[in-house]
């Protein structure tokens, strides 16, 4: 774990953690999602370094913050102009700055950050409210309005919706309002009864398609869902997510997550490896034509690779840590294992994913995200307790 430790000291500025290191397109930027993750990581670990960068990256998004409450997705050094996305903005780069924000001040009581950003996390949760456009407590995401935005989904997603709730449970322990509290109990609540098909109630956004999806059902949370379709796609993340937050029957989850896993081809041997979504699309779905369109440089997402079946160690790591905080310790450890061997091999350059088809790196390296998607499966492989996430 050292290594990844040094790579996250190394790539921690004082105005944040920058994606990377070293210097390449825009990954020497602080990224909201990466720079956050990578602080959590630190607090977790304990390193007063990375729990700075954290400290640092919150407060530079907060200061790049749109008028809106929007938070950048990205913050380049250069002085130049923050980006809310590209095509569309980034849900999720909001959640994960209230999220950061409050952890660092949860876990150690910094009252002057806490004094000069408690307005920006207020913005924030302000525009998350306004995202949900019906009032039904689930936030809409556009098509590449997340981390996968190369991914063919939109709509109600797992994903973002948990890391909104994650972000509002936080903040309703700092604040003296009870408000958070209530919404925070609504959001789970209709989390639970509309991706785990566990309730027939008043809670349902899509009666018709729910009745179809909850017939034919699946044991492990659906992705997401919209207006024309449910999405029965494992999503590592977002299972790994409602996993920490304890959504629904968690226990008989992380079970039922553990036999999808074990059922895959590659887990043929005791180590487990992950892919970030399964299974893969392919030319003949019906998914492929929005799948192929939708790329910003060049297309990535041939069948077992990038987002479209590729092993995302940071991925990887929040399902790790979702297994584990479930007592399925074996599963984590096994996934621990099949990290250290994808690492291993690419002699722990942290690659930005593994294809898994052949099992080699791809992508960008050395990331950032990569060395905390690492740390995050030793430590779910561990000992260490997840109480510094202030998950209950």
């Amino acid at each position: 774990m050292d290594k990844a430790i040094t790579l996250l000291q190394k790539a921690t500025t004082a105005h944040g953690i920058l994606a990377s290191p070293v210097k390449q397109e825009n990954y020497q930027r602080v990224w909201s999602r990466d720079g956050i993750m990578a602080g959590i990581a630190g607090i977790l670990i304990d390193d007063s370094v990375i729990i700075q960068g954290l400290k640092e990256t919150c407060l530079t998004l907060a200061r790049n913050q749109h008028p809106k409450g929007t938070i950048p997705s990205n913050v380049p050094l250069d002085r130049k102009a923050p980006s809310y996305g590209s095509l569309v903005g980034r849900v999720d780069a909001t959640s994960w700055f209230v999220i950061g924000s409050c952890l660092y001040y949860l876990n150690t009581k910094d009252h002057d950050f806490w004094k000069e950003i408690e307005s920006n996390v207020n913005d924030a949760l302000a525009i998350l409210d306004a995202w949900e456009f019906n009032d039904r407590h689930l936030i809409y995401t556009p098509l590449s309005g997340n981390w996968a935005d190369e991914y063919p989904m939109h709509g109600y997603l797992l994903y973002d919706n948990l890391l909104r709730l994650w972000a509002v449970q936080l903040f309703a322990k700092i604040s003296t309002e009870d408000k958070y509290l209530l919404k925070a109990k609504l959001i789970k609540q209709v989390i639970q009864h509309n991706f785990f098909f566990d309730q027939q109630d008043e809670t349902r956004y899509h009666p018709t398609l729910y009745h179809r999806a909850y017939n034919n059902h699946w044991k492990i949370p659906v992705a997401g869902f919209n207006p024309s379709r449910y999405y029965k796609i494992f999503d590592a993340c977002g299972i790994g997510l409602a996993l920490l937050m304890n959504v629904s029957e968690s226990k008989q989850t992380a079970h039922n997550v553990t036999e999808y896993l074990n059922k895959m081809k590659f887990n043929e041997s005791e180590a487990l490896l992950v892919p970030a979504f399964w299974p893969v699309i392919k030319e003949e779905e019906s998914l492929w034509d929005e799948l192929a369109e939708n790329y910003s440089y060049s297309f990535k997402n041939t069948p077992h690779h990038f987002h479209n079946g590729g092993i995302w160690p940071i991925m990887s790591g929040w399902l790790a840590l979702g297994l584990k905080s479930q007592g399925q310790s074996d599963a984590a450890e096994r996934i621990f294992s099949g990290l250290e061997g994808l690492l291993a091999q690419d002699d722990y350059q942290f690659s930005e994913y593994y294809d898994s088809l052949d099992l080699k790196a791809n992508g960008k390296k050395p990331l950032s995200y990569s060395a905390t998607g690492y740390i995050f499966t030793k430590i779910a492989s561990s000992d260490t307790s997840l109480d510094k996430l202030y998950l209950s």
